[in-house]
């Protein structure tokens, strides 16, 4: 059941989609990244329109709510934010630990270089995020990790077919 009265009180109804032991349940819902305080889809960034034009992308606001129209490059997008820089340095290649889920960038949507044999399961430069137990006997199969019971979540680029 989803609350939905501003007037209730916020708990287990509104923010938890039961299932039982090995379930699963799929939702989808719309993020923004709303005040990240950096572009989510790169600063200065290019868009190559279907003519071959190649211009920055935009961020397009006609009705003042902040975040860009459907007319836009990027529905959704909070414009606040538009062209804004990720505020840290990044590591070199050669300082990370890869996963198969990692797209080689830190932008929804975009793909960067990996070394051979990484990476594969996020073709469409998702954000993926692992939640899980956090009893240790439930995350292992057989003293392997990762196993058990997790929960993946991925935040798909807005163009990521979602079958």
């Amino acid at each position: 059941m989803l609350v939905t009265d501003g007037g209730a009180l916020a708990g287990p109804e509104l923010f938890t989609i039961p299932t039982l032991p090995g379930g699963t349940a799929d939702a989808i819902f719309q993020w923004t990244g709303e005040e990240l305080g950096w572009d989510i889809y790169e600063a200065n960034s290019t868009v190559t329109d279907p003519d071959g034009t190649v211009r920055p992308h935009n961020c397009l606001d006609g009705n003042g709510d902040g975040f860009a129209d459907a007319d836009s490059d990027y529905p959704w997008e909070f414009c606040a934010d538009h062209n804004r820089a990720i505020p840290v340095k990044l590591p070199s290649l050669s300082s990370l630990a890869f996963g198969g889920f990692y797209s080689g960038s830190p932008y929804l949507g975009a793909l960067g270089s990996l070394p051979p044999g990484e990476g594969g399961l996020n073709p469409w430069g998702g954000f993926a995020y692992m939640w899980h137990s956090h009893t240790e006997r439930e995350l292992v199969n057989n003293d392997v990790f990762p196993g058990g019971m997790m929960t993946m979540l991925i935040v798909e680029a807005p163009w990521a077919p979602i079958d």
